[in-house]
């Protein structure tokens, strides 16, 4: 080992005080050290693992990378547990490096060991359903974008990669996990037609305006009993029982889902009929009244 090189107790010892990089050999034992001060971590990739663990003992470990350990001044691991639970399972000491005195704000933003995904910063941030709050609140910007320009549903994106404008807007728009339990319930109930992704976005977006009117018309479509015909619940409750019978030949994108759950809606509480729920490819889409 190069005489540069420090433990983990040193770099523990200085982490409070110095901002700094530094090539630390890391030995199974005080990986597991490290691993203690994994705090709010996003759940461990099984897969990168076990990839990290062979390359450990295949000897081809780099030590030098653009994906340091990094701790925060307390200090806690923000990032680096699946290289650290990699060298655990090697039973190998490594050369790596180790980064401390970063911000733990950072840590929602690292893209370091395995690709964070929003679900993660979600996690991170301590919200739970994380997975149905990130499809759900990306189609819901990405459908609001749309729907503020006069695009029709093709113009919608399926995800954005900027995390930190993601979890701002999630956070400026609370209540994603009821919107999601209610989501989940009418999905079940219709058969499981229409993605719950879409059925979120559709809640959380309704509920800011008239809640109890969303709540009458969720019991509609969820009960589909004594709907009237040329109603919006009616014509919603029948397209997604017939999505469920063709879904296992094609899915409807959620973008499209979503702009005819908000059409059946405002034709609902603006009395008007629609006989056939559809919409055109340039149309534009519409945001609940």
């Amino acid at each position: 080992m190069p005489s540069s090189t420090r433990s983990v107790s040193f770099v523990l010892g200085v982490a409070k005080t110095k901002a700094q990089t530094y090539l630390v050999r890391v030995t199974p034992e005080g990986a597991e050290q490290l691993l203690k001060l994994n705090k709010k971590n996003r759940r461990p990739k099984r897969r990168v693992v076990q990839e990290l663990t062979q390359v450990i003992l295949d000897g081809k470990w780099q030590s030098r990378t653009n994906s340091a350990i990094t701790l925060s001044p307390k200090p806690e691991l923000l990032d680096g547990q699946n290289r650290l639970l990699a060298i655990v399972a090697a039973g190998q000491t490594v050369v790596t490096e180790i980064k401390t005195g970063v911000p733990a704000e950072a840590q929602n933003f690292m893209d370091t060991g395995a690709k964070r995904q929003f679900s993660d910063v979600l996690h991170i941030s301590g919200y739970k359903l994380v997975t149905n709050i990130a499809a759900a609140s990306q189609l819901r910007y990405s459908y609001e974008l749309a729907a503020h320009a006069g695009n029709s549903y093709r113009a919608i994106g399926r995800k954005t990669q900027d995390y930190a404008e993601m979890l701002e807007y999630v956070e400026k728009h609370p209540g994603w996990e009821d919107a999601v339990n209610a989501a989940i319930a009418v999905y079940a109930a219709t058969h499981k037609g229409i993605q719950p992704s879409a059925w979120s976005a559709f809640v959380s977006m309704a509920r800011e305006t008239q809640p109890e009117r969303l709540a009458e018309f969720l019991e509609l479509v969820t009960t589909g009993a004594g709907l009237e015909e040329g109603t919006g619940p009616y014509v919603l409750h029948r397209y997604a029982v017939n999505q469920a019978i063709r879904k296992t030949v094609r899915y409807e994108p959620s973008s499209k889902n979503l702009a005819l759950i908000v059409k059946a809606y405002n034709a609902w509480l603006q009395n008007r009929p629609i006989r056939h729920l559809a919409i055109k490819p340039k149309e534009p889409v519409q945001l609940p009244i």
